[in-house]
């Protein structure tokens, strides 16, 4: 997991590294760290650090699960289980998954 500008500057000798298989650009922490957000400019050049010293070194690139239509991209980070959990429990339920009523008075009330 490439995370920090650091990182970044070593991105090719990390992803030579034997036994490694895939390197991750941490969108997040590479945000954080540089103080560029997804989108701009320059943190897509941060990004493509590390997508070309991935692909340089023949390993599999891996990214957040929004990534998954950007090229050479091909492992995910997606939410946790108890999320999958209630987007399958949502996709199974459709309409019934949230019938429970809505309070008409009181402090719940919508106001």
């Amino acid at each position: 997991m490439i995370e920090t500008l650091e990182g970044l500057k070593n991105a090719e000798e990390i992803a030579k590294v034997p036994g490694i298989t895939a390197v991750f650009a941490a969108s997040g922490d590479l945000g954080n760290f540089s103080g560029y957000k997804m989108g701009d400019p320059d943190y897509e050049r941060l990004i493509n650090i590390v997508h070309d010293a991935t692909i340089k070194a023949g390993k599999k690139l891996c990214g957040p699960f929004a990534w998954k239509d950007r090229a050479d991209f091909s492992c995910f980070q997606a939410g946790n289980e108890l999320a999958a959990i209630a987007r399958g429990a949502r996709a199974e339920m459709g309409e019934l998954y949230n019938t429970q009523g809505k309070p008409e008075v009181g402090p719940f009330a919508a106001k």
